[in-house]
């Protein structure tokens, strides 16, 4: 599981399609199983609005102004490549700092 994860990935990625679909529970960016593939990008206007998009850095084109619209995505399109790239960010993540420590 990731450090501050609210679940851990293997549990986020088991199909339930048989039952309701429910969301998360209220967490950050940095809570979300799927943290290694998701980032945030600032969006601003020519009136100086704007706001933070999520996006999947596996499919930049994807991005929502909801988190989970973007944990959905990583969940249902292509589960299995979004998954190994998660648990691979992952491992690569702990190596690095075992070797700083």
């Amino acid at each position: 599981m990731l450090e501050s994860s609210i679940m851990s990935v293997e549990e986020f990625f088991i199909d339930k399609s048989n039952r309701e679909r429910r969301p998360l529970s209220s967490h950050t960016l940095e809570q979300s199983p799927c943290y290694p593939i998701i980032d945030k990008r600032q969006y601003n206007n020519e009136n100086g609005n704007g706001g933070t998009f999520y996006y999947c850095k596996l499919h930049p084109d994807i991005e929502n102004i909801n988190l989970e619209s973007i944990e959905h995505h990583c969940k249902y399109r292509d589960p299995e490549l979004h998954k190994s790239e998660i648990l691979s960010e992952t491992l690569v993540k702990g190596l690095a700092s075992q070797l700083v420590d």
